[in-house]
């Protein structure tokens, strides 16, 4: 059942920006939690809502590996069907700012407390909770793109301003999952987000990579399979039956999230980080 919100929106709130926690106005990093979310040109919110593909245009499960590409594929935002079942969802998010270290670093740092989260996305981020894997996420003697590895997030967000629903994601390594980073060069992936998510029943596999684009400029490659569950052997399956169509403005909504929380990203984390990258708890 997914989670209903019973407060007030952001739209509600001073400021439009979701609520935070009493006391986070006295956190170093509450000044980020201030800062003007903008949302995504218009120009790009026609593009995404006019990207519904038909299967065999995007990229099937089993062929996960090619958001490693030196070119982004698929290289326009939105829907895409899926040969196996399901559907898919793509961003691809101009990152200049954004660095390998800096994303590693986010992936575990933002989900310690809710500020935090908020800072992300202050229009959409309601909530983030811990539910697996705090003595891990808080093991400082673990590498810092280590610790997220194992963690579980209850996530309340909305995508686009909307009522927030509740999101579960559990985070992989990714070799784990069938990308071996080892195999391509560096530049290929940066950093690494994997995770297996649900949106109330409906089981999500998502990645996001940052990686350098074809044009030299960093970007966050964001690719969704809905549908999608991870088993105990490393295999995707998946779980909506063929004749289920996954709705369009499902992925839309997703995709426009996608882009406007890692464009507000690449706005704030570089200082962000600069300032706060010694202080993890």
């Amino acid at each position: 059942m997914a989670y209903k919100y019973e407060g007030k929106l952001s739209k509600d709130l001073p400021g439009g920006r979701v609520g935070v926690p009493t006391g986070s106005e006295q956190k170093s990093y509450y000044k980020y939690y201030l800062e003007p979310c903008a949302d995504i040109p218009e120009e790009l919110k026609e593009s995404i809502l006019a990207g519904v593909f038909a299967a065999g245009e995007g990229i099937e499960i089993a062929d996960r590996t090619r958001i490693m590409e030196e070119k982004a594929y698929p290289a326009r935002p939105g829907y895409y069907a899926l040969a196996g079942g399901g559907a898919m969802s793509c961003a691809n998010v101009k990152t200049p700012h954004i660095t390998g270290e800096m994303l590693d670093w986010w992936a575990g740092w933002h989900a310690i407390e809710p500020l935090r989260y908020a800072i992300w996305n202050p229009v959409d981020h309601y909530g983030v909770t811990v539910t697996k894997g705090w003595d891990r996420l808080t093991d400082l003697t673990l590498p810092v793109r280590e610790r997220v590895w194992g963690v579980e997030h209850l996530i309340h967000e909305s995508m686009v301003g909307d009522e927030p629903g509740e999101l579960t994601l559990a985070f992989k390594r990714p070799e784990d999952c069938g990308y071996d980073t080892s195999k391509v060069a560096p530049s290929r992936w940066l950093a690494g987000i994997v995770a297996q998510g649900s949106m109330g029943d409906v089981p999500v596999f998502a990645t996001e990579i940052l990686c350098q684009g074809e044009d030299g400029v960093n970007e966050i490659r964001c690719r969704f399979w809905i549908g999608y569950e991870l088993q105990d052997d490393g295999s995707l399956v998946c779980k909506i039956p063929p004749h289920i169509k996954v709705p369009p403005e499902m992925i839309h909504h997703l995709v426009m999230h996608n882009y406007r929380e890692f464009a507000h990203l690449d706005k704030v984390l570089p200082r962000l980080y600069a300032e706060e990258k010694d202080n993890w708890l």
